[in-house]
């Protein structure tokens, strides 16, 4: 199968129906990571989403909506809480969880009766689900267990040959995937951290969100390995000073992180940004330059944000030392 980069403006309706038609995926950006496309109420597509990823069957699917009319049909009610969370957050990288409707394939939702929706905020995401007149299911567009794509030639690199046709977008804007709110629980909780923080969605609602969860929970990104580089990675934490002499120290390694390391650094480097919000945008990016290096080991730092450390540390497999 060849497979076509192309804009959504140059994709033909005809060439969409054809590919829908096919039961195949399609890659297009978001403004959090790529996602792998399908629609909601298709098992045969969403089963090929899950085969060309290698996705395990009980880790759940995000379903992607262009309006708040779409999420009507999916869930049973909407908790007047969790309207003002879209009220506030959608379009954005904001993923609320709900009691799934009987519209919903229980492929989608891995056996639960509970449901994830968000609303990208990147005009092609909206624009293809509202081509398509339906919500659509859309994992993030790599294999399973790499570091997600944020550019299509990320997304050209895994699947190359495998889906007809990626939709360009340009670099994803905020780099990393979408925070997951459980709202059937009193009070919410928050399944997986990212852009949208604790503090953000505790100002909304004007009340705490729970601390811990309940070991039943499944959520995308809760169980499985993610976002692994091809070299084992090793998290540093300590002072400025004590991370570059232990980091100088090392041969045949890659140190990945903030500008202000990089004129210091003696060993291969690669620039992660000058703030958080960059560090965020470039984590996978850099992660998957990494796999092209020849090197044996990447070092990196610890930075203040909950969402970036968490894929951090599941990049690194928790591998922490003080220094």
């Amino acid at each position: 199968m060849k497979t076509t980069i192309t804009t959504l403006k140059k994709l033909s309706t005809q060439a969409l129906k054809k590919t829908l038609k096919l039961k195949m995926p399609i890659a297009f950006p978001t403004e959090t990571v790529y996602g792998l496309g399908a629609p909601y109420d298709d098992e045969e597509a969403i089963f090929n989403v899950f085969v060309l990823k290698g996705r395990p069957l009980n880790n759940p699917l995000i379903v992607h909506v262009s309006s708040i009319e779409m999420i009507h049909s999916l869930v049973e009610s909407i908790h007047p809480d969790a309207v003002l969370l879209m009220e506030t957050f959608f379009p954005g990288p904001l993923t609320l969880i709900m009691k799934k409707s009987n519209y919903v394939s229980a492929l989608v939702t891995a056996n639960q009766d509970t449901v994830g929706i968000r609303m990208p905020n990147h005009k092609v995401a909206l624009e293809l689900i509202t081509r398509i007149g339906k919500p659509l299911v859309a994992p993030s567009a790599n294999i399973s267990g790499r570091p997600s794509g944020t550019e299509a030639m990320d997304v050209y690199e895994d699947f190359q040959g495998k889906i007809p046709y990626i939709i360009d977008g340009e670099t994803s804007d905020v780099g990393i995937e979408s925070t997951i709110v459980d709202t059937t629980r009193e009070p919410f909780v928050i399944l997986r951290p990212g852009a949208i923080t604790r503090e953000m969605i505790e100002k909304v609602l004007k009340k705490p969100l729970a601390t811990t969860i309940n070991n039943e929970i499944i959520a995308p990104g809760m169980i499985h390995p993610h976002y692994e580089p091809n070299h084992p990675l090793t998290i540093l934490r300590g002072n400025d000073e004590h991370i570059i002499f232990y980091v100088n120290q090392k041969k045949d390694a890659l140190f990945i992180g903030h500008e202000r390391f990089l004129p210091f650094i003696d060993i291969q480097k690669l620039s992660l940004g000058q703030d958080i919000k960059e560090m965020t945008r470039y984590l996978y990016h850099v992660l998957r330059q990494s796999n092209h290096m020849d090197i044996k080991e990447i070092y990196t730092h610890e930075i203040d944000h909950e969402g970036y450390m968490n894929r951090l540390l599941k990049a690194s497999k928790n591998q922490i030392i003080d220094v």
